[in-house]
Order: C-alpha cells, then sequence, then structure tokens
C-alpha cells in the first residue's frame, strides 16, 4: 500500500498545480473585468483627431483664400469633357428603305455605339463623338405625318462597348414629300450643357395606298375605260363628220356656180371678159390684136346683116 500511495503522489501534484493555475486566471479575469476603463485616454484620442481635421480644412481655405491651388472652373470642366469624347458610331435606319404607304406604319432605328460598327442593308453609318450622356432627337415634316418616340431621349454611352438604341414609330395618311431630321446630341453629364451636336437631314415621298384588285374593281376599270373610249371615239366621230360637212358644202358651191354659168350662157347673156392679171404682161400684149380682130369680125358681121 505504501508503494502505490507513493507511485500516485506526482499525479496528484499535477492535479493541484493545475488547479491553482486556473483559479488564478479566474481572479485575474475578474480583477481585469473590475478595473476602471482609461475614459480620459480615449476622450484625448478624439480630441486630438478632431483638432487635426479642423486644422487641415483651415489650411485648405487658407491656400485657397491666397491665390494658391484653386478648384478647377466651369470651362475647365467642359473642356476637360470634351477631351474625354472618343469617336463612336450612329447607326440608323435608311431613309430610302423606309418605304412609306398612306394608312400603314413603319419603325425607325437609331443605335449608338461606342466604337465603329458596319451599317447593314438597310442601315446607314456616321461616326460621330461619344463618351458621355447621348441624347437623340427625331423630327417628322409634312402633311399628316406623325412620329412617336418609343423609347427615352437620353441614355449613357461612355464606354466602347457601350450600345444604346431608340425607336420611333411614322404613320403616313397622306401622299407626298416627308423631311426627316435626326439629331446626336452629347450632353456634359446630367445638365442640358451640350458638347457636341451632329444634325442628320433626309427626305422620302410617300406612296398612295394599293387597290385591292377584285370583281368590283375590274368591273369598275372596265366601265372607265370604256367610257374614256366611247368620248374618244365620239370626238373623232364629230371631226370627222365637220370635216365631210365641208367638203359638201364646198361641192355644192361649185355646182350651183356652173350651172348659173350655163344658164346664162343658153340665154345669151354675154359672159365678161377675164381682165388679165398684171403678172402677165406678154400675155395681155398679146390679147390686145385678138380683141381687135374679133371686134372688126363682128363689125363685119353686123354690116353684112344691115
Amino acid at each position: 500500500m505504501e508503494e502505490e500511495n507513493r507511485a500516485s503522489r506526482p499525479g496528484r501534484g499535477r492535479h493541484r498545480y493545475i488547479e491553482r493555475s486556473a483559479r488564478r486566471r479566474a481572479i485575474d479575469r475578474r480583477r481585469l473585468m473590475l478595473a476602471p476603463w482609461p475614459w480620459s485616454t480615449i476622450a484625448t484620442a478624439v480630441f486630438t483627431l478632431i483638432s487635426v481635421a479642423l486644422a487641415f480644412a483651415q489650411f485648405n481655405d487658407d491656400k485657397y483664400a491666397d491665390g494658391g491651388i484653386l478648384p478647377p472652373s466651369y470651362e475647365e470642366k467642359l473642356l476637360e469633357a470634351r477631351d474625354q469624347l472618343f469617336t463612336g458610331t450612329v447607326t440608323h435606319t435608311d431613309a430610302e428603305r423606309l418605304d412609306l404607304i398612306v394608312g400603314e406604319s413603319r419603325q425607325f432605328s437609331v443605335e449608338v455605339s461606342g466604337s465603329w460598327r458596319e451599317a447593314g442593308s438597310s442601315e446607314s453609318a456616321t461616326p460621330v463623338p461619344v463618351g458621355a450622356q447621348i441624347g437623340i432627337k427625331f423630327h417628322c415634316t409634312g402633311e399628316a405625318v406623325t412620329c412617336t418616340a418609343l423609347s427615352s431621349e437620353r441614355q449613357n454611352v461612355l464606354t466602347m462597348h457601350d450600345r444604346s438604341t431608340w425607336l420611333w414609330e411614322i404613320d403616313a395618311r397622306e401622299k407626298g414629300d416627308v423631311g426627316l431630321a435626326l439629331t446626336v446630341t452629347a450632353y456634359f453629364q446630367d445638365t442640358d450643357t451640350v458638347l457636341f451636336e451632329k444634325p442628320i437631314t433626309s427626305h422620302v415621298s410617300v406612296a398612295a395606298a394599293p387597290v385591292e384588285r377584285g370583281l368590283l374593281s375590274w368591273g369598275v376599270e372596265l366601265l372607265a375605260w370604256a367610257r374614256s373610249t366611247v368620248l374618244e371615239l365620239g370626238m373623232i366621230a364629230g371631226a370627222l363628220a365637220a370635216v365631210w360637212a365641208l367638203c359638201v358644202a364646198v361641192a355644192s358651191r361649185r355646182h350651183s356656180a356652173d350651172g348659173m354659168q350655163e344658164e346664162n350662157g343658153r340665154a345669151g347673156v354675154p359672159r365678161v371678159a377675164q381682165l388679165p392679171s398684171p403678172a402677165q404682161p406678154a400675155q395681155s400684149s398679146s390679147g390686145a390684136p385678138r380683141a381687135r380682130e374679133a371686134g372688126q369680125e363682128d363689125e363685119g358681121a353686123t354690116d353684112g346683116t344691115a
């Protein structure tokens, strides 16, 4: 038994040492929790930080007041914003490919990208400065034409990878010519200050609505053709009748003149000799002896009868 007690004494001592150490640590924790906080030290640190901040702000104000480093002016900000612009692309629907027809709607689209983009078969591309807030305005001028916006006016195109799209709907109620005006504007931040602006104009024609071809339409067209044909034939017939009447009148007048001359010859009325024209002097000179001979013959005949 004594040997066993001797062998177990080292284990009991170690256990007592561990218990004493745990009791000491617990006592130290209680003392630390019960000890007063260094409020004076904390207050001193906060006051020091506030004093440093106020001194720094006063130093900056003194520098600006003495003509030292000044904040950038409004003009400098504008120039800096313009320098930050870079070349992009505005791609819009080709006006000649709209094919506007009365009573039908067409869509006009615009896309602004931060890099160059090739236009499609029915599009037109124009380089424009980007890198700011971009606004697109679209106006239609013409009779009975309206353009309705389907998207917001301003959108951001700040980087080379940005793309923004605008869309309008065009309605035409009468045929004629229509003017289209597209304005691309780059604004300074969220203000109305313009950094860059580019107008793009074009003109298109509005065609009449196609007529639906049915039995009724074919009948109407046939009736119109027959009416126009009858009118043309009537005009031609009237002209021919007038020519024929003129020819008959001329022929009847000549026939009546010949008949009167024959009746006068039978009644013994001498015909009036035709006077010679002044353009034929030779015939007039030769005709004088013939007239004299005729006069002598008439005198001889009267003498013989006597």
